[in-house]
C-alpha cells in the first residue's frame, strides 16, 4: 500500500503486477488483515475504501470472496512466511480468522 499524509493513498501488486479490478486489490489486502487481526479490522479497512471511492458494494462483496476462496481450506502458504517472520499466528487461527471473514462478508 502507499501512503500520503497518514492515509492509504494507492495499492500497488508488485508480486503479481498486472492490470485488474482495483478491487480485488482491495480485497486482498482485507484478507490479509482479517487474518492477522480479526474481520472488524479488515470490514473497517472495506469501509474506508468503500467510502473513499464510492464503489458499489456488490462488486467488493464479489472480489473479496473470490480472494478467500484462494486461501481455503488451509491458509499456510501466508500464515507459515508470517511465523518466520515472528508472528504467532497458528494455521488453524488463520484458518478460523478467514472463515470468520467470508461469513461477515456474507452477511
Amino acid at each position: 500500500m502507499l501512503w500520503q499524509h497518514d492515509q492509504i493513498s494507492g495499492v500497488v501488486d508488485w508480486v503479481e503486477t498486472s492490470w485488474g479490478p482495483a478491487w480485488l486489490d482491495v480485497s486482498h489486502a482485507a484478507t490479509y488483515l482479517a487474518m492477522l487481526h480479526d474481520a472488524d479490522a479488515a470490514t473497517r479497512f472495506m469501509t474506508a475504501c468503500r467510502r473513499r471511492s464510492g464503489g458499489p458494494i456488490d462488486e467488493d462483496r464479489y472480489w473479496t470472496v473470490m480472494d478467500i476462496v484462494g486461501y481455503l481450506p488451509t491458509p499456510a502458504k501466508v500464515a507459515t512466511p508470517w511465523r518466520d517472520c515472528g508472528l504467532d499466528i497458528s494455521d488453524t487461527l488463520a484458518q478460523r480468522r478467514l472463515e470468520e471473514w467470508l461469513t461477515q462478508v456474507l452477511a
